[in-house]
């Protein structure tokens, strides 16, 4: 949405952003946003709901509407937004799917409100299967020392095997300051 990102969703400002604590599992592999109840979790932040003027919903990669709290491409309509890229009408027909803007962002609506939860552009595609960036961060997260929050995973095109490698890079505690945790 970066081209519009300023000005789509906004959060009740008397009071606090709406938080969502959802099955990770669910999240990860069935891509809905179910709550957690008893099970492993995961925090989720909405983004807002949507301003006045602007319309937003999620959809597959046919460009079908999702329901509730089922994750997809966030696409958007409004009338205060671009509405074509200047002299290049190849990226502007890509951008737009019926009228509607393709942000390029995943995400879901709950409750009227938009949980934006990864970008398109950073998928990692390893062996044919697509593999969330994001996800693997949380999961990350677990490692004992590794710093929530601050972990990256990112893919690298390895010609000979003809698919992505997974790295991640996580800032973890030292040696020294893991004893004295302990």
């Amino acid at each position: 949405m970066a081209e519009n990102v300023f000005a789509v969703t906004q959060s009740n400002l008397a009071g606090r952003p709406k938080v969502e604590v959802i099955e990770r599992e669910a999240f990860m592999v069935e891509r809905v946003a179910r709550e957690a109840n008893d099970k492993a979790a995961i925090t989720v932040m909405s983004s807002g709901s949507p301003l006045p003027n602007v319309q937003i919903k999620i959809v597959d990669e046919k460009g079908n509407e999702l329901p509730e709290r089922v994750i997809g491409e966030v696409v958007l309509k409004s009338d205060c937004m671009l509405t074509g890229y200047y002299n290049r009408p190849d990226v502007t027909e890509n951008a737009f799917l019926n009228g509607w803007y393709v942000t390029g962002d995943y995400g879901y609506l709950s409750g009227g409100e938009l949980f934006v939860s990864g970008r398109k552009k950073d998928m990692i595609i390893v062996g044919g299967k697509n593999v969330y960036p994001q996800d693997l961060e949380m999961l990350s997260y677990e490692v004992p020392g590794v710093h929530a929050g601050r972990s990256v995973a990112f893919g690298l095109f390895d010609e000979e095997q003809g698919t992505e490698e997974v790295v991640i890079i996580a800032e973890a505690d030292s040696e020294d300051e893991a004893r004295i945790k302990k």
